[in-house]
């Protein structure tokens, strides 16, 4: 690859170890030694060591896949139904329990973890429309010099409207929480909400038991936790 800026001649090697993660940038002038711009022997492993090592570590991942496919028991576990009214208030109360807690994990990482801001280009464009909404209206006037402010999911049209293009779902319930100071708070009640309506849902289509698993896996699901950030 040859940079445009540079004299005629001068590339740029990328050296990728086999588990993807570690690399190494370098510029190779003409005349003269490689220089490391990014990288280098501190996170790319030069050794066969490292690479006998990063090897290993994706065999070992294939393996424990494959061992626990085997290992696997089929098995069926009933419970017996609950007397009377019981079944429904144990079903609510299980609800209530994890969603509160899918409430307070989520919440934890939005503030604190990710600092109550967007982090995605998707997450900026909704959280800009739901501003945009709060002053009442679909779209604010654009600046004087647009092509400073260009974002991804965000127009500024020729008669001078600015506003984003993403469905208006997201910013409407973000406008809601702008209203009340807290923006970052509503897709962790977002999540909470599915959380506890999957445990009824779950409880309604394959039993008591498969409510409540269901609902305690979404719970700890590092993904939900993630995506349930501010804004996004």
């Amino acid at each position: 690859m040859t940079l445009g800026d540079e004299e005629p001649g001068t590339t740029l090697d990328i050296v990728a170890a086999p588990d993807r993660r570690l690399f190494e940038v370098m510029v190779r002038p003409t005349e003269g030694g490689a220089e490391t711009l990014v990288g280098g022997p501190f996170v790319y492993r030069r050794t066969a060591i490292g690479w006998v090592q990063a090897l290993l570590r994706e065999l070992g991942r294939v393996w424990l896949v494959a061992a626990s496919r085997l290992l696997a028991v089929p098995a069926a576990v009933t419970l017996s139904p609950l007397q009377g009214g019981l079944n429904p208030l144990v079903v609510g109360g299980t609800a209530v329990i994890l969603g509160l807690g899918a409430l307070i994990l989520t919440g934890l990482v939005s503030l604190y973890l990710l600092d109550g801001i967007p982090h995605t280009v998707e997450s900026i464009a909704y959280l800009f429309q739901a501003k945009v909404l709060s002053r009442g209206g679909i779209w604010v006037p654009a600046p004087l010099l647009p092509e400073f402010f260009s974002q991804a999911y965000i127009a500024a049209t020729a008669d001078g409207r600015w506003f984003d293009v993403l469905p208006p779902g997201q910013s409407l319930l973000l406008a809601a929480g702008i209203a009340f100071g807290m923006p970052w708070l509503v897709s962790p009640l977002m999540t909470a909400l599915a959380v506890g309506l999957t445990v009824v849902l779950g409880r309604l289509t394959y039993g008591t038991l498969a409510g409540v698993v269901a609902g305690v896996l979404l719970l700890f699901s590092p993904f939900l936790l993630m995506r349930s950030r501010h804004s996004c």
